[in-house]
């Protein structure tokens, strides 16, 4: 799945990539980073930008799934979901 396609995927279908470890958290929340980066001078849309707890949160979330224990929905999507 190229990245364009990712991040066009449903908050439902990452979180089953993530558990079965097809796409990673920190993958996924750089991807978000990188767009909303590169969006937001025209877009002006976020009035903050939590870039480094993002991707700290990201990776709690991978550690998680790592140990195999991983309840994704303690953790919020990136991208401007409110969570």
């Amino acid at each position: 799945m190229n990245e364009t396609e990712l991040a066009y995927t449903s908050a439902v279908d990452l979180a089953a990539m993530i558990r079965k470890r097809d796409v990673s958290p920190v993958e996924v929340a750089e991807l978000f980073l990188t767009r909303i980066k590169a969006s937001q001078p025209a877009l002006n849309a976020f009035l903050a930008i939590a870039g480094e707890r993002a991707v700290a949160e990201a990776r709690a979330a991978e550690a998680m799934v790592m140990r195999g224990g991983a309840d994704l929905h303690v953790f919020c999507m990136p991208g401007g979901l409110a969570c």
